[in-house]
């Protein structure tokens, strides 16, 4: 997304083909960025978000409205796609796909000079290896592929796993659900949030005020300014002090 709103008319439309993969988002209870707001956004976006840690709908709506803004979908975007091959020719000097219309089972081919994977690595979920999971006769759901709106209001619900999504989860239905079982691999740590000196009661989140928001605002392009300041000053420093620092990592 950041790409393309960057290049927009800018790349010729034979030069540059942007293939994504299909991503759902996450909608299971409870589902939050686990950063500060203020720092999940673009420095050319930025957004006077609702909570200290937004939500996924608020995510959602913000990426939404920088799709809309940029007429993603009707300018670069094929839904129902999918890639079954990519492969470089070597010979020509671009890549050579193959790319499947889900709606009519067609598949074309396909070529380009540059070729970006922004698909991600969290949309291919599975189910987890589990004997008689799918014997199970009661409802069935994973965190990535959650049924929006079902209700979970006086029944019995086990959890496994406890990542941050089974984290989430399980702080969101607790007190919603008749009788609730959490299966865990292993006990994890849990600290207070990230940037907890201006989040709420040991790193909790709470809803932004006015004069917070306006703050953040200004959090965010400080933040932006330091970063920047830090990386030059990186970028000035000798080569030949990279020398002393592999030897004190080897010491």
């Amino acid at each position: 997304m950041a790409l393309g709103s960057r290049i927009g008319s800018k790349a010729h439309k034979n030069t540059i083909l942007l293939f994504t993969n299909k991503h759902t988002f996450n909608r299971y209870p409870g589902c939050a960025c686990d950063v500060p707001s203020v720092n999940y956004q673009f420095s050319w976006k930025v957004k006077l978000w609702t909570h200290y840690y937004s939500y996924a709908p608020e995510i959602w709506q913000y990426l939404k409205t920088i799709e809309e803004e940029n007429k993603f979908i009707s300018k670069y975007i094929k839904l129902r796609h999918q890639i079954e091959r990519v492969e470089w020719d070597n010979n020509v000097g671009v890549w050579r796909m193959q790319i499947r219309n889900l709606e009519t089972n067609e598949v074309i081919e396909d070529a380009a000079e540059f070729f970006i994977n922004a698909g991600g690595v969290l949309n291919n979920w599975k189910w987890p290896n589990i004997p008689g999971l799918h014997s199970f006769k009661g409802k069935l759901m994973h965190s990535a592929n959650y049924e929006e709106g079902y209700d979970l209001s006086r029944k019995k619900v086990a959890v496994i796993g406890a990542g941050s999504s089974g984290v989430q989860i399980v702080a969101a239905i607790q007190k919603r659900v008749e009788m609730l079982y959490h299966w865990i691999r292993s006990p994890i740590w849990i600290t207070a949030g990230f940037a907890q000196t201006w989040a709420g009661k040991d790193g909790a989140n709470f809803a932004c005020m006015p004069n917070l928001l306006v703050c953040d605002a200004f959090v965010l392009t400080v933040s932006t300014q330091i970063a920047k300041s830090n990386l030059n000053t990186l970028r000035s420093i000798p080569k030949s002090t990279s020398n002393i620092e592999n030897r004190s990592r080897t010491s």
